[in-house]
């Protein structure tokens, strides 16, 4: 972000985040956004190879399928219709290759399976991009770099759900074809299998693409040693649950308890740390579960579908719990802070009334029209009178007619009490706004906003 730039309104806050990515972009080299490219592709190509290593039991039965999360991660960082066309091609050969050199499919099965990889992350790429109106470009040769950044990034809460429910949708969709693809092996398929493969791709997605996706957007990206310190803390306190989610009560339907951190580093650190630390959560979850047994899921390990299935749901309620909340709080801190800047850099009075006309001063040059309240600790607005030298009765000045629900902008009113050695402020006519505020959801403001310039 350029030095001394403030964000004013909810949309430049994050406007100058992107600004400040692609004045950065601009300096890298200018393959640079290629190279992230083959990092991606290496990685997907190694995560398809490695997803059927994670098999279990059966065709595809899986706790989590790291190579559906990377390529949607992948596919959401394009701009350009050069880098999709890139993605698609490599989400769609690179497991059929490995099909056809593992299974011996045919072709049939061999196209409907890679038509099923190009309706799952490449999809849902495109209609997060749709939803956020981001617009693929054609690569640019005139070394300007700053189309290049994410198409997609998680920065709202919003961002999450869509995430979800798109991905929701071509999972669904995907795998109906998938499982098409198995009818062509003579593989039974079953609706409990297909659920499976589902919540297996949808678990996926929440945690690999979703968390790389906060990760990358996060505002807040130096740690100071306060957050460490807390970090350090919860994570110590997450082994202490584990322990006895594991040890003392592993006979007990308990392994919820260990979404109890979460709340904490959600609410209290970084999203980049909470995020690690829901990473970090599931991995040893997941890891004793196997090692020590499946007994606080209260599921029977007998079936592998129901054990998974019960993975599964703990990783997307952990998942969407920590982005959720860490990114709301982002969001809110981010707007509180904003609106505090921009308190203190307006020269106008700005105070907060509410319905027992008790005043806020919000900046230095409110604290001119306000008096203390006689009857309790508090302050109230100094009496205003109309051009005529008329006071305003509690619903006819400005601050009454926000507070009955009334926007009121540039009113004249003037101070009738003003000190008597103060001859010109007695005389000086201000033009006062004011504005309800609303609690969402509620009827009557509580509180009006008022600005006297």
């Amino acid at each position: 972000m350029p030095e001394g730039a403030v964000a004013l309104n909810s949309t430049s806050r994050w406007l100058l985040l992107q600004t400040s990515r692609a004045t950065e972009s601009q300096s890298r080299p200018r393959g640079e956004s290629w190279y992230r490219h083959l990092i991606f592709a290496l990685a997907y190509s190694v995560a398809v190879v490695a997803s059927f290593s994670t098999v279990y039991s059966g065709l595809s039965i899986a706790v989590i399928w790291p190579s559906v999360g990377i390529a949607v991660w992948w596919a959401a960082t394009c701009r350009r219709w050069s880098a999709y066309a890139v993605v698609c091609a490599v989400v769609a050969l690179v497991p059929v290759l490995r099909w056809a050199a593992f299974e011996n499919g045919s072709v049939p099965f061999l196209v409907l399976v890679g038509l099923s990889n190009l309706l799952e992350a490449p999809l849902i790429a495109l209609a997060m991009g749709y939803f956020e109106r981001v617009r693929l470009t054609a690569p640019v040769h005139d070394g300007a770099t700053g189309q290049s950044g994410p198409g997609f990034a998680i920065r709202t809460a919003q961002h999450v759900y869509r995430l979800l429910t798109v991905g929701i949708l071509a999972v669904a969709l995907s795998k109906g074809v998938f499982l098409l693809a198995l009818t062509q092996l003579g593989e039974p398929v079953t609706l409990s299998y297909y659920a499976s493969v589902m919540l297996r791709d949808l678990a996926s997605i929440i945690a690999i693409a979703g968390c790389g996706l906060t990760i990358s957007a996060a505002v807040v990206r130096t740690m100071e040693k306060k957050a460490l310190r807390e970090f350090a803390g919860v994570l110590a306190l997450t082994a202490v649950v584990l322990a006895l989610v594991f040890g003392l009560g592993s006979q007990l339907p308990i392994v919820y308890l260990v979404m109890l951190p979460l709340y904490w580093s959600a609410t209290k650190l970084p999203v980049i740390l909470a995020t690690v630390h829901v990473g970090l959560t599931l991995a040893a979850t997941v890891a004793l579960t196997f090692v020590v047994g499946e007994a606080p899921f209260a599921v029977s390990g007998d079936d592998p579908v129901v054990l998974a299935t019960a993975v599964q749901l703990l990783i997307i309620l952990c998942v969407l719990l920590t982005l959720v909340v860490s990114t709301t709080v982002q969001q809110q801190t981010a707007l509180v802070e904003e609106l505090e800047v921009l308190a203190r850099t307006i020269p106008d009075a700005f105070l907060i009334l509410d319905q027992r006309g008790t005043a806020y001063p919000v900046n230095a040059a409110a604290w001119d029209f306000v008096v203390p309240s006689g009857d309790e600790e508090g302050y109230i607005l100094r009496r205003l009178v109309d051009l005529d030298g008329e006071p305003f009765d509690e619903k006819s000045g400005p601050g009454g007619r926000a507070l009955h629900g009334e926007s009121v902008k540039g009113a004249l009113v003037r101070l009738a009490d003003a000190a008597d050695d103060a001859p010109a402020e007695s005389r000086r006519v201000f033009m006062t706004s004011a504005a309800p505020l609303y609690l969402k959801g509620g009827g009557i403001p509580g509180e009006c906003a008022a600005a006297l310039p």
